[in-house]
């Protein structure tokens, strides 16, 4: 099991990386841009269904009394998103079930 919370740490830094990346070529508006944006999004997308997948296969695993790693990370899900002041996206982890 601690592989593939290795491998969720991963995929949760990739989600991460993305998502600000998207926001900063969001923020930016460049018609050039747009494919990268389109491609960002496309990927935080299936990083998110692989997420899911994974939280779903360490649960799984567990076996009794098996730890589950840190709490923050065994209750973190893909990154949700708000609008700041400015109007531009924001990404936030939302706590919930997704991983216990």
């Amino acid at each position: 099991m601690e592989e593939l919370v290795k491998q969720r740490s991963m995929l949760m830094i990739l989600i991460a990386a993305c998502t600000n990346a998207h926001t900063a070529f969001q923020a930016a508006d460049n018609v050039v841009d747009r494919q990268l944006l389109e491609d960002l999004t496309a990927m935080i997308a299936r990083s998110e269904q692989e997420l899911a997948k994974l939280n779903e296969r360490i649960a799984a695993s567990r076996s009794d009394g098996e730890a589950a790693g840190p709490p923050h990370l065994a209750t973190l899900r893909a990154p949700h998103f708000e609008l700041d002041e400015m109007g531009a996206q924001r990404p936030f982890f939302v706590k919930g079930t997704g991983c216990a």
